[in-house]
């Protein structure tokens, strides 16, 4: 049997194209959009993006890969199934499917 995730826009409720995640005053936050929304939402974005400071990806990578566990990487697995990401059961998990969950469960 196939298994097929359809993504719902969480603002107007049409077909979503992407899950965008987010964090802000330390929590995190994901949300499906369709193209129209998503690009409504960058955009409002922007102008802050471009003002605010840029968190070295180098550093957070390394703090993600020194504390991601058996338990963890179990979770992760789960988590990247249930939002329809292809995730191997064994070995490496792609870092930037490691840091949507972190994104995500903050």
């Amino acid at each position: 049997m196939v298994s097929r995730t359809i993504r719902i826009d969480d603002i107007d409720g049409t077909s979503a194209n992407s899950t965008i995640a987010f964090s802000i005053d330390g929590k995190s936050y994901s949300i499906d959009l369709s193209e129209e929304n998503e690009k409504k939402f960058r955009a409002a974005l922007e102008p802050y993006i471009r003002a605010a400071e840029s968190i070295r990806k180098e550093r957070r990578t390394k703090v993600v890969t020194e504390t991601t566990g058996i338990d963890q990487r179990m979770a992760i697995r789960e988590w990247a199934k249930t939002q329809g990401l292809s995730v191997s059961q064994r070995g490496r998990i792609a870092q930037d499917i490691v840091d949507q969950f972190h994104l995500h469960h903050g």
